[in-house]
C-alpha cells in the first residue's frame, strides 16, 4: 500500500497502462474541436496517489458522457453504411511483381 503523497514504487501494471494510453489515444483521434480536452491526462505522471486519483475522476466523468462514447464507437471518416449497402470499389492497383519471399508468404496465407 502506498502512503497519502507517496510516489508508486513501480511501473503501473501493463493492463492498467496499455488501456488507458490506447483511451486516451482514441480520445485525441475524435477529438476535432478540443472539446475533451477536459478528460485528457499524462500516463506518465501517474506515479502517486493524487495524480491517481485525478486520473480516476477522468474516467469516471468519461463514463458518463454519451456524446464521447457515441464518438468513440463512430469515430471519423467511418461513414456508417445503411444494412445491405455494398461497401464501394476498391482501386484497382497496379499489379507489381512479387519476390519469390512475398510469393511464398502469400500462398501461405
Amino acid at each position: 500500500m502506498v502512503e497519502k503523497g507517496d510516489r508508486w514504487p513501480m511501473p503501473l501494471p501493463p493492463e492498467v497502462y496499455a488501456p488507458a494510453v490506447a483511451l486516451l489515444e482514441a480520445i485525441r483521434f475524435v477529438d476535432e474541436g478540443g472539446s475533451y480536452e477536459k478528460y485528457m491526462f499524462e500516463t506518465d505522471g501517474l506515479t502517486d496517489d493524487g495524480s491517481l486519483k485525478a486520473a480516476a475522476g477522468k474516467l469516471k466523468m468519461m463514463e458518463k458522457d454519451k456524446q464521447l462514447a457515441q464518438e468513440l464507437q463512430n469515430p471519423p471518416g467511418e461513414e456508417v453504411m445503411a444494412e445491405g449497402e455494398e461497401p464501394p470499389p476498391m482501386p484497382e492497383g497496379e499489379e507489381a511483381e512479387m519476390s519469390p519471399d512475398e510469393e511464398l508468404l502469400s500462398e501461405n496465407m
